[in-house]
């Protein structure tokens, strides 16, 4: 009977685990890691560009190689060997390509022409995002649980055998 009930505390308080501080309603927000969209970032003397791959798009970021002001009022396009891809200008700097409308294949050029000048940089796409969610968490409590339901059906059986052996 002792060692049941030595087995039984240690298997209770195996499950009270120790923690930092209180835990009182709502928990506290906390910083999170932000996840960075895939990027490739190009340069010349003149410009600077970040290309980025959003889910449908492919947003560039054009700026002023030597100021990093951002450079409107460009014509940007990614051109294969036989298509060209125009991108919308959305303001300061930025331009969407939308991915369903770029040709397929590594040999892309991202050409950039301004008022008086015209760059052109070989571009690999990034490859997208690989959507992986997190694992649940598994709680200790309810592990916790099992095992002292486990032990508790052991202890059971042990005592209903001795009983058998007494009478």
């Amino acid at each position: 009977m002792k060692r049941l009930v030595t087995v039984l505390m240690l298997a209770l308080g195996w499950s009270a685990q120790a923690h930092e501080g209180h835990e009182h309603g709502e928990p506290a927000a906390t910083a999170s890691a932000t996840v960075l969209e895939p990027r490739v970032a190009l340069h010349s003397e003149r410009v600077e560009v970040v290309v980025v791959r959003g889910a449908e798009a492919l947003l560039v970021y054009a700026d002023d190689y030597s100021s990093n002001a951002p450079l409107e009022h460009l014509a940007v396009a990614v051109a294969a060997a036989d298509r060209r891809v125009e991108a919308q200008a959305l303001g300061e700097g930025v331009y969407r390509l939308p991915l369903d409308l770029l040709p397929p294949g590594d040999a892309l050029q991202l050409q950039l022409r301004g008022p008086h000048w015209q760059e052109s940089f070989a571009l690999s796409l990034p490859p997208p995002v690989a959507d992986e969610s997190p694992a649940p968490h598994l709680a200790r409590w309810p592990w916790s649980a099992a095992a002292l339901t486990v032990l508790l059906a052991l202890a059971g059986i042990g005592f209903a055998r001795r009983r058998r052996g007494r009478a």
